[in-house]
């Protein structure tokens, strides 16, 4: 007995020799590089053990501490922090640090090796097929598609004029979710009469559920998460959602093989793509197919949801603004009721200073996790292969360095001068480098279109300024209070 327990004694103290060995290269950069006290095991985790809306402070306040590129540990991860145009336009434009962090594991619970997770050639392959469809052409053939949706949309906002201040977020949410399924699932959603809300609620809660496991690092092990409420909630989300893109996707095939081709129809994303395999079954299995809808779903309803609610609260709090967006609609587009052409959308250069400085403020991904593939320079310092590295969007907006007014919504930051004056990484809202997002285009064009139509029939008053909004961060930003607005029918002069 006594024997056994040396041995096995003895064979564990191996192991655990043998593993620290292997990762002596991370613990020789961590050494070189300033960043807090971590703990065994945990690492830094317990700094991060807060509610949603501390933790954008947490990480700002470790990049304001440290002066250069900032170390911490979460858990068996070392990851290195940067937040300087300089280095993050290296990062973002190699190949050796194209890789997603393991942390992104969690997320693939969700979404699979879909576009946005997938790494190597998978991505590759992926990106080359989606990239090529979300084009002008499009999003030309869906304008009136948007429209429709949009009309709804602006009838129900119009009980709301003229009485409290209510949270517009659930309205746009709708309408987005209407949408994005049409123009991407290929189906009538119809959430904005209440249809198909198990998929829309639960993919709303997707971020939540996943942020919180990717932030506690003793969740990380499924022996330990599988006890916990987080994985019931994790299983039926997965359940409702993979299950209703599957049922779409079966449509869809079943369109592509049965239907006439029509050149001049454009047709959904979902039917391209199950052309795309009709013909080439190698390119993607049935389970990509599924997980790169539901990624295209996510990332689209999401981003136009959360850019234009807080885009509304944004000109309600800074009325001089709302005032000359609305002004230059009003010169563009005289008929307060009628549709704007696709054309005109890019004779609207205040707006879109509005829109991107929007983006600034709450960027879609406000921190980027990568791991290097193999040792890579930055300055005077050597990443190791397998280490993680984290680019810190929200910080790299909010450096006064670059930012004339980092704090407030302010869309004069984006005038010609500012901008030519402005390292070209100090602003990446959708990323940048080989892995940037496919669908910036569509973003675009789609929250012009949608803020145009809000413009033309609303006036926005919104409380505070925008200091006063606590953000969270759930692998996304948003606002902790929601997007508190009143509307007033607009009267042109």
């Amino acid at each position: 007995m006594g024997i056994g327990i040396i041995l096995f004694a003895v064979l564990a103290l191996f192991l655990l020799f043998q593993y620290h060995w292997k990762r002596r290269h991370l613990y020789k950069i961590s050494m070189k590089l300033e960043g807090p006290p971590a703990l065994p095991l945990v690492g830094n985790g317990l700094s991060f053990l807060h509610k949603q809306e501390d933790f954008l402070g947490v990480i700002s306040k470790i990049i304001s501490t440290y002066t250069g590129p900032t170390r911490f540990w979460l858990g068996p991860h070392l990851l290195l922090l940067f937040s300087h145009p300089e280095h993050v336009e290296k990062i973002l434009l190699s190949t050796k640090l194209s890789h997603k962090h393991e942390l992104y594991d969690f997320i693939k619970i969700y979404i699979g090796e879909g576009l946005v997770s997938s790494s190597g050639e998978k991505h590759k392959r992926y990106r080359k097929i989606i990239q090529r469809m979300i084009n002008t052409k499009f999003i030309l053939g869906n304008m009136d598609t948007f429209q429709k949706h949009i009309n709804i949309f602006l009838e129900k906002l119009s009980s709301r004029c003229g009485k409290c201040t209510f949270d517009i977020h659930e309205a746009i949410h709708l309408c987005c979710a209407d949408i994005i399924g049409e123009i991407v699932l290929g189906m009538q959603m119809k959430a904005q009469y209440g249809q198909n809300m198990d998929f829309v609620h639960a993919s709303a809660e997707v971020y939540t559920v996943a942020y919180e496991r990717i932030m506690k690092p003793w969740y990380h092990p499924d022996i330990i998460y599988n006890f916990t409420s987080g994985k019931k909630e994790q299983s039926r989300i997965v359940s409702i959602s993979y299950n209703f893109i599957k049922r779409h996707i079966t449509n869809a095939i079943e369109r592509v093989r049965t239907a006439k081709e029509d050149k001049n129809r454009i047709r959904p994303l979902i039917d391209q793509i199950a052309d795309v395999i009709d013909k080439d079954t190698s390119v993607m299995d049935e389970t990509d197919f599924v997980y790169n809808m539901y990624t295209l779903y996510l990332a689209s309803e999401d981003t136009l949801t959360i850019i234009i609610a807080m885009l509304c609260v944004c000109l309600g709090m800074y009325p001089q603004y709302q005032k000359r967006a609305a002004e230059e609609v009003r010169s563009l587009h005289a008929d307060t009721s009628g549709t704007i052409a696709y054309d005109n959308l890019s004779d609207l250069p205040y707006l879109a200073m509005c829109i991107k400085d929007v983006l600034r403020l709450i960027p879609i991904a406000p921190l980027i996790a990568r791991r290097a593939n193999e040792d890579f320079a930055i300055d005077d310092y050597v990443i190791p292969k397998d280490c993680g590295i984290i680019v810190s969007i929200f910080d790299l907006h909010r450096n006064p360095k670059h930012w004339e007014n980092p704090s407030h919504f302010h869309p004069d930051h984006f005038l010609p001068d500012a901008v030519n004056s402005r390292h070209p990484y100090a602003y990446i809202p959708f990323s940048a480098g080989p892995r940037s997002c496919v669908g910036k285009q569509l973003a675009y064009s789609s929250l012009k279109l949608i803020m145009v139509n809000i413009l033309q029939r609303f006036e926005i008053e919104a409380d505070g300024k925008f200091p006063d909004i606590v953000l969270r961060s759930d692998i996304t930003t948003r606002s902790v209070s929601g997007y508190n607005v009143r509307l007033k029918e607009r009267v042109w002069n």
